[in-house]
């Protein structure tokens, strides 16, 4: 639906649409061609109109293989876990990121998702739960949530509305000096297995979205 797009103040001509498109005859100069900036992180947007018919492109496998071959790093956002598109992108990830809240309903609709990887033969053991907006005085603990989904939680990241607020509206990241800021940070450092300088980007957007991280 265009919501980083909208979140990052980016606007292109392209989206992934046109990627998945010429994805038999992609080359390096095509593919720099389809890519918005954000502080020097590439990012292939979504179409302005929402996109139809995504889901009979059953296999993403083209697009992020080449991907691969460019970025040490490549970070798929998806809207929801089910259907062959998502787990044609699940697949290929190295790891993948479950974001739920420990609000009762969510946790519900995580071991539905959870479930629905097992039954589709994704491994568990890429399986990286993240909760976002947690507090410990509200909703549920860390503890029972881990033995709701029958695995640990890999990371928290605590509820700080005003400053997601206020960097989403300025299209920013959470600033390091926050507690958000610093569980976001840690977030990627745990992932990647490498420390951030002080003046690298942090990618906020991993605060609120379902996401694959692909080596």
């Amino acid at each position: 639906t265009g919501t980083i797009a909208f979140l990052l103040k980016l606007k292109s001509s392209y989206s992934f649409v046109d990627a998945l498109t010429r994805a038999h005859s992609m080359d390096e100069d095509i593919w720099k061609g389809l890519m918005a900036n954000w502080h020097g992180i590439d990012v292939l947007l979504s179409p302005d109109q929402p996109a139809h018919g995504v889901d009979l492109q059953s296999d993403a496998t083209g697009v992020l293989q080449f991907a691969g071959m460019i970025y040490e790093l490549v970070v798929v956002d998806t809207n929801v876990p089910f259907g062959p598109w998502a787990l044609s992108i699940a697949r290929q990830s190295d790891e993948l990121l479950l974001v739920t809240t420990n609000e009762l309903s969510c946790l519900q609709a995580a071991q539905k998702a959870l479930a629905y990887f097992d039954r589709n033969r994704v491994e568990r053991s890429k399986v990286r739960v993240v909760v976002n907006r947690f507090s410990k005085d509200v909703g549920l603990s860390q503890e029972v949530i881990e033995a709701a989904l029958h695995t640990e939680v890999y990371h928290t990241i605590p509820s700080d509305y005003e400053t997601i607020s206020r960097s989403l509206v300025e299209g920013r990241a959470a600033p390091s000096a926050t507690p958000v800021g610093k569980s976001i940070q840690q977030l990627v450092e745990k992932l990647t297995g490498k420390a951030i300088r002080s003046e690298s980007p942090k990618p906020s957007s991993l605060t609120n979205l379902f996401g694959f991280l692909r080596r």
